[in-house]
């Protein structure tokens, strides 16, 4: 169901955004998160800590346009395969993916594609859903997250070489409202083109 109100939702911004002047940007790099929760079953309590690092593609579609700033509307999705340990000390290997829908406010460089300030910066919110599966032996376990997303994050320039790029550094919560309550923490660095 939630896929379902996600794309419908997605669609709907689309459409309303298709009467105003747009422009589609994009950025790639990786995405680390953090996920904790308390978890109180009838015979254990503990503190549940999961992290992983994954690649990220950041496509984002710029509205609103003004000479310093912009609205946008991006789907910072990002996918990943590795190793972990939990909190009993077993090794796992993981493989999941991050889909989010944000909607961001952008100030000074990359705001838009023509903007080449020195520093530039965006704040936002959003929706995102969580899929982390890792395995131990021979059977496969499942964390499934979602809720809402608040995000901030810098960016800066790409040097005199490169005035068309610019790196982003940004920090991202997500408080879980699947059962366990999992928050997420995250930080991106991606390459703006």
């Amino acid at each position: 169901m939630f896929k379902k109100v996600s794309i419908q939702l997605f669609s709907l911004l689309l459409i309303g955004l298709n009467g105003n002047s747009q422009t589609f940007m994009h950025g790639l790099g990786a995405t680390v998160n953090v996920m904790t929760a308390k978890i109180n079953n009838p015979s254990e309590r503990y503190t549940a800590t999961v992290s992983f690092t994954n690649f990220t593609y950041m496509p984002r579609l710029i509205f609103g346009e003004k000479e310093s700033s912009s609205f946008s509307l991006g789907f910072p999705v990002s996918a990943g395969v590795g190793f972990g340990s939990d909190v009993f000390g077993e090794s796992h290997i993981y493989y999941g993916g991050e889909l989010p829908l944000v909607f961001d406010f952008n100030k000074g460089r990359k705001s838009s594609p023509d903007n080449e300030d020195n520093f530039g910066w965006y704040i936002g919110t959003g929706f995102s859903y969580t899929l982390t599966n890792w395995t131990t032996g021979g059977s496969t376990d499942k964390l499934n997250s979602y809720g809402p997303l608040l995000r901030f994050g810098v960016r800066f320039g790409g040097g005199s070489n490169h005035p068309e790029r610019a790196t982003t550094v940004g920090l991202s919560f997500k408080p879980g409202l699947e059962e366990a309550k999992f928050k997420t923490f995250g930080i991106v660095v991606l390459m703006e083109l």
